[in-house]
């Protein structure tokens, strides 16, 4: 919107241009008045036609450039609120032709990073968790207790994650 208005206001500049130099013309004796009018109105048809083809095409290559940009933007938004809330099977995949390819393959071996992080570390606080669970039997009923209750905490310590 902002370029069709920007568009609007050059064709704008270049009429006021023509009018201020053709009034110039007249004032100063080099063209007479009858003579200036029908210049006038040519020079204002080929300026309309023109900034109205301009409009067009400005237009059509906003929407374009507007449609190759928005669409993976969305997609870059879903997938950042979905890691936010800890879902790492999230991925960006972008339509041929889609702007943004680089940043969504640095996304997603980001998250694949980030996933198998996850990954190791709840298999290694699941072993820790049995490992205390073990322990566990082998003590009396009040540090069993405590040490099953730090099993489970080892076990929660990831669940707010979606690998």
């Amino acid at each position: 919107m902002i370029i069709l208005v920007l568009c609007a206001v050059a064709a704008f500049t270049v009429w006021w241009e023509t009018y201020l130099s053709l009034h110039s013309l007249i004032k100063n004796g080099i063209i007479a008045e009858p003579q200036l009018l029908v210049h006038f109105r040519m020079i204002s048809k080929i300026i309309f036609v023109k900034v109205l083809l301009t409009l067009v095409a400005v237009w059509g290559l906003s929407i374009t450039i507007f449609h190759f940009l928005a669409g993976p933007l969305y997609r870059f938004e879903v997938s950042f609120k979905s890691l936010r809330d800890g879902d790492l099977s999230q991925r960006i995949h972008l339509r041929k032709g889609d702007e943004l390819k680089g940043l969504s393959g640095l996304f997603n071996d980001a998250v694949d990073v980030l996933q198998n992080n996850v990954r190791q570390d709840r298999e290694k606080l699941g072993t820790l968790a049995s490992n205390l669970e073990a322990a566990a039997k082998n003590l009396d009923k009040q540090k069993g207790d405590e040490l099953l209750r730090m099993a489970g905490e080892l076990r929660n310590v990831t669940k707010g994650f979606k690998i």
